[in-house]
């Protein structure tokens, strides 16, 4: 599918709030957890779900973000062609799931903002329209998507 110009977006910026919000849903699930029912065994498991979410918060900061690009006919993050969907959107925010064809266990996970977007010189309503309107398609890369794109 021939769709709109070439574009690259680093989408690093956005990891310190989609990192916080993963950190409140553990912590409110603890919370919910204990307020459902008391006792040594919630206690335990609360503790348990709250740290869990502390480590995956120290854990995801550490992690390099690849971006994400457009090379004018397939999505790309890092050197693997993806399938964009989005399954989240809230108007200036953005969560994205994206899988490789034909790897429905291979899924990732990417959140992008309107202030990220602008940051890296694009247009916040063409990039949204842009995923929504490639969204699905499979790629049309040789080699199952394995490799670098040419510009």
């Amino acid at each position: 599918m021939q769709g709109p110009a070439p574009v690259s977006l680093e989408a690093a910026g956005d990891g310190g709030r989609w990192r916080l919000a993963m950190l409140g849903l553990h912590l409110l699930a603890a919370w919910a957890l204990l307020a459902w029912q008391s006792g040594p065994v919630m206690l335990m498991l609360a503790a348990l779900l709250a740290l869990s979410g502390l480590l995956a918060w120290r854990a995801d900061a550490r992690r390099a973000v690849p971006s994400l690009r457009w090379d004018g006919q397939a999505w790309w993050l890092g050197a693997q062609v993806v399938q964009p969907r989005v399954a989240l959107d809230l108007g200036a925010w953005l969560l994205l799931r994206l899988r490789p064809p034909g790897r429905m266990l291979a899924t990732a996970w990417l959140p992008l903002s309107a202030r990220s977007a602008r940051a890296a010189g694009f247009s916040w309503p063409a990039l949204r329209a842009a995923l929504v309107a490639t969204a699905g398609h499979p790629a049309s890369h040789p080699a199952g998507g394995e490799g670098v794109p040419t510009p």
